[in-house]
């Protein structure tokens, strides 16, 4: 699985100057490994990896950052191989070594997902000059 996720890590990145909003921009690469198994004849990236795209742009690895919760998320379009999307998320609050976040990922005009993701750091958002 780590190979999986490793293999959507190359994307670009935009913060703002509080880091309460980040924009972000990729590709699903058409040769991962794991298109063989899921849904050979219609071959999709799974929607637990599409969270994990979300929280990487957020916060990019390898920070101590795991995901405590998701409210609201709705998947409403497949991501396929070689798809381009693009992300929006805010930060909606922070307290505490959590911060909830409004996310989307778009597919061209298509919301693919859109969720409200609460991220725990270990050692506190502040460790991560947050």
């Amino acid at each position: 699985m780590r190979e999986r996720v490793k293999a959507l890590d190359p994307f670009e990145r935009t913060v703002d100057h509080e880091g309460a909003r980040v924009c972000a921009r990729g590709r699903i690469p058409e040769d991962l490994e794991l298109f063989l198994d899921h849904f050979p004849d219609f071959p999709v990236l799974p929607g637990v990896l599409t969270l994990e795209i979300l929280k990487r742009t957020i916060v990019p690895p390898p920070r101590g950052v795991r995901v405590a919760g998701l409210k609201a998320v709705r998947f409403q379009s497949f991501l396929k191989p070689g798809d381009e999307w693009h992300s929006q998320s805010e930060r909606v609050s922070a307290a505490y070594g959590q911060e909830i976040w409004k996310v989307r990922l778009d597919c061209g005009s298509v919301t693919a997902v859109s969720a409200r993701v609460t991220l725990k750091f270990e050692g506190g958002s502040e460790a991560y000059g947050r």
